[in-house]
């Protein structure tokens, strides 16, 4: 029954119902899934990852915000949204092998038709060419095992596999895992083989490929070997042994440089170093293989990506070896001028298109240069391509001329418009030569000439490029004004431009021009000398000014440190108890006894009593505060009487005796020395800090960053100051102290203090600590200039306003019994006595 036209419009009608639902269907999934989405994160989490998209937003070219950003997306179920921050990633930077990884993983996870297979094997493509990955490649093999069910995919696979060899394969600390898994899927093609010849000739291949990885150098090359025996079923020939000892010969030799590398945390230096030992030995895959692997690891340092590109260069001179390399340079390292300009001049080297290579000078200019001169750097580089391209022609300007003259105009005014770009105007004085010597313009170069004049038209130097430009292509005449302009205008230099416009006149000119010249010259030498004595007046009188003020201040900055040490000081000890101004008690010193040479004779006791007025005089002063770290008797503490006991005789009172003062108050003693003599010097060295002999805190002399303090076994005292940037700069702990000159542990710094403190000689500290005696005495003498500058700084006054100070001596060494000759050392005693002026009678 045929449909009536009614019919056909109901289906259709009906038919829209359906795919109207259809759609609202999908969309209610959508919003679902959207929906979905926004449950799997919590509010801050989506506070975080709007925050990243805006950040990247306004700064695509912020790396880490990239890395948080995918880190946060990976937990959700987004993967559109993942894909699209990866691709902007990819696009502004090179990706590390970690990040290609889990990328592929993640589409992996998703990819259900053969075009997403497609799209995860162009990403691994494009994974191996950012940097040298043998975890990657891996990857890549193991993707292409799926595939192995074919003989199409069986080639897929092997040659990805030999591409990974051709990578990665010279890899010596990672290179055999290729090789063990390149080994391992032919082993299990040979077990599906039935036996004939298509298995032979498996088993041949699986041969041949152990014998290949029996040639390098790899770490496991032993184990290897056994293997190779167990599938030959008896010993190798004489050529595989040979190829094996010569191979374990280099392995030996690299070895070291291989640890280096892996433990060393500076590992740039040791790549420099296993580079330097591999350029001997001529091997250009085992080079070019190592510069690889110090470029992944440092891919920010512009001068090892110049160094491989030159290499490449000089010694390689293949385009496509030498191009991928300087792509992925620009890409790592967008600010070095020099890595642009080597790769212009090799793309002119390979006789690449003129529009390839213009495209790579325009993406130079488009990235921004921090450095203003990086312009100019990169337009000399392009307009000196663009010469050597030109075809002058001296009857009529060819298209290539007219190419040059606007690419000369259109670069004056781009630096022109950077600041500091182009200061001594090289652009300027270069079109300014190719138009008179090239185009045959001496007018536009003369006009050209003049701009450079109007921007340096004071200095010499300048104005002698000009003569000399019309020297080669001017005449007299424009050269004889020239001369007498710039003996005008010159102020730095003009003996230079007088002797060369003399000069010229002896050579071209006539009597009356030569006597204008002697004239002009004379004139201007004289005012020139008038200036420079007024302005060598004014210099000196500067200087003297400046020299005052800097006096002046340091004066008053001696003194403010002077009172604010004593004003700590007296705080710290009002705080401790140990100071009170309001005592007024009239301190007594008792001078201890000196101990005698044998025990069983009587001790000696000295008292030397001090009386002091401590009232203060009448002019109104203030009573004198002790200095910081005096710790002799106070005048508002009275000190305990103290005898000196008897000690024995070590034979250290020999050739001296000495009185020691035991009611001084020693914070630091023999015992809290000896617990900082251990293996570890950070306990002294941050004993030295808390008492600010050492510092708490350094900065970078090159950026300025203030510095870690980390471990350094190499350095003498274990610990180094390092910058936060790496391989900037390191600092000795001792740098910015009194020891930062010497060569001597913090912990026996600490040593030879405590024993000279225990006036030890010269002579028993060497002996004690096992140094020379030069050494000692420069120790000693270090100790000595210390304190003398300390007491000049901060003298310990004697007497004072209103007091009168007696001194005294007395000599210990008297001998009661005169039959027994006893070889007694004499020992001097001071005493001191103060009287206030009120107790003294002055007639």
């Amino acid at each position: 029954m045929s449909k009536t036209h009614l019919d056909v419009d109901m289906e259709a009608e009906l038919e829209g119902i359906d795919d109207s639902d259809e759609d609202m269907d999908k969309e209610d999934i959508d919003e679902d899934i959207l929906d979905d989405d926004d449950d799997e994160f919590d509010a801050d989490t989506l506070a975080k990852i709007s925050s990243l998209e805006e950040e990247l937003t306004n700064n695509p070219f912020n790396y880490t915000a990239y890395t948080d950003l995918i880190s946060i997306l990976r937990k959700g179920s987004d993967f559109d949204k993942l894909r699209s921050v990866r691709e902007k990633f990819r696009t502004n930077y090179p990706l590390s092998g970690d990040l290609w990884i889990q990328w592929t993983q993640d589409e992996m996870k998703i990819a259900a038709s053969e075009e997403d297979k497609k799209m995860i094997v162009n990403l691994f493509e494009d994974g191996v060419k950012d940097y040298i990955s043998v975890e990657l490649w891996l990857e890549y093999c193991k993707f292409f095992l799926g595939e192995i069910g074919t003989p199409e995919g069986i080639d897929k696979a092997r040659d990805v596999f030999e591409r990974s060899l051709i990578a990665c394969g010279l890899h010596t600390g990672k290179g055999s895992l290729l090789w063990d898994s390149y080994r391992e899927f032919e082993v299990a093609l040979l077990a599906t083989k039935a036996p004939g010849e298509e298995k032979d000739k498996q088993k041949s291949r699986i041969i041949n490929l152990m014998k290949r990885q029996l040639r390098v150098p790899l770490l496991d090359m032993d184990n290897t070997l056994e293997e190779f025996k167990v599938l030959i079923e008896g010993e190798p020939d004489p050529n595989v042994i040979r190829d094996f000892h010569k191979a374990k010969e280099k392995l030996a030799k690299i070895e070291q440089f291989e640890i280096s590398v892996m433990n060393n945390e500076e590992t740039l230096e040791a790549y420099k170093e296993y580079i330097k030992f591999e350029l001997k030995s001529k091997d250009p895959a085992r080079i070019q293989m190592l510069y690889e692997r110090a470029i992944t690891d440092n891919c920010l340092n512009t001068d090892l990506w110049s160094e491989y590109l030159s290499y490449l260069d000089t010694n390689i001179k293949i385009d496509t070896v030498c191009l991928p390399v300087f792509r992925r340079a620009v890409r790592n390292c967008p600010w070095s001028s020099n890595i642009w300009s080597d790769y212009l001049l090799s793309l002119e080297r390979y006789e690449k298109d003129h529009a390839e290579i213009v495209k790579v000078f325009e993406e130079s200019l488009a990235v921004g240069f921090g450095d203003p001169t990086s312009y100019l750097e990169v337009w000399l580089t392009y307009i000196t391509y663009m010469r050597r391209r030109t075809a002058f022609d001296k009857e009529k300007e060819t298209e290539t001329m007219a190419d040059l003259r606007k690419a000369f105009d259109t670069a004056c005014q781009h630096l022109v418009s950077v600041a500091g770009s182009d200061p001594e105007c090289l652009m300027l004085k270069f079109y300014a030569n190719i138009e008179a010597d090239q185009f045959r313009n001496l007018e536009n170069a003369r006009k050209i000439w003049a701009d450079v004049l109007q921007v340096h038209q004071f200095q010499a130097a300048v104005w002698m490029e000009a003569i000399e430009f019309e020297k080669i292509f001017g005449d007299k005449k424009h050269l004889r004004k020239k001369l007498e302009r710039a003996l005008e205008k010159s102020h730095d230099n003009p003996e230079a431009i007088a002797k060369a416009w003399i000069q010229f006149e002896r050579e071209e000119g006539s009597l009356e021009s030569y006597d204008h010249c002697r004239k002009m010259v004379k004139i201007k030498l004289e005012k020139i000398e008038s200036v420079r004595e007024k302005e060598r007046l004014v210099l000196e009188t500067n200087q003297e000014k400046d020299k005052a003020k800097v006096e002046k201040k340091k004066e008053k900055d001696k003194q403010h440190r002077r009172d604010k040490r004593h004003q700590a000081s007296e705080s710290k000890k009002q705080e401790k108890g140990e100071f009170e101004p309001k005592l007024e008690p009239t301190p007594e010193f008792k001078v201890p006894g000196v101990p005698s040479r044998h025990g069983n004779e009587e001790n000696l006791d000295v008292d030397v009593k001090v009386e002091i007025d401590l009232q203060e005089p009448e002019t109104g002063k203030k009573r004198i505060e002790p200095p910081p770290g005096y710790t002799g008797p106070r005048l508002d503490q009275p000190p305990k009487r103290q005898k000196l006991e008897e000690g024995d005789d070590s034979g250290e009172g020999k050739n001296r005796a000495t009185v020691f003062l035991s009611n001084l108050d020693f914070e630091v003693d023999e015992d809290t020395i000896n617990n900082l003599m251990g293996p570890d010097c950070l306990p002294a060295i941050l004993f030295l800090q808390s008492r600010g002999l050492l510092k708490q805190q350094a900065f970078c002399n090159r950026c300025g960053v203030a510095m870690r303090f980390s471990t350094y076994p190499k350095s003498l005292d274990k610990h180094m100051w390092r910058c936060r940037q790496r391989s900037c700069s390191m600092t000795s702990v001792k740098a910015g102290s009194c020891f930062e000159q010497s060569k001597i542990s913090i912990q026996s710094w600490l040593k030879i203090m405590l024993l000279w403190s225990k006036d030890y000689s010269t002579d028993k500290l060497a002996k004690e600590l096992n140094f020379n005696q030069k050494t000692m005495t420069s120790c000693t003498k270090l100790f000595r200039q210390i304190i003398t500058t300390n007491l000049q700084n901060n003298p310990i006054s004697l007497g004072g306003p209103g007091l009168i100070v007696h001194l005294d001596s007395n000599c210990l060494g008297h001998n009661p019994d005169k039959k027994r000759n006893l070889n007694r050392t004499p020992i001097w005693v001071l005493g001191r006595k103060a009287d206030s002026l009120s107790n003294i009678n002055l007639n």
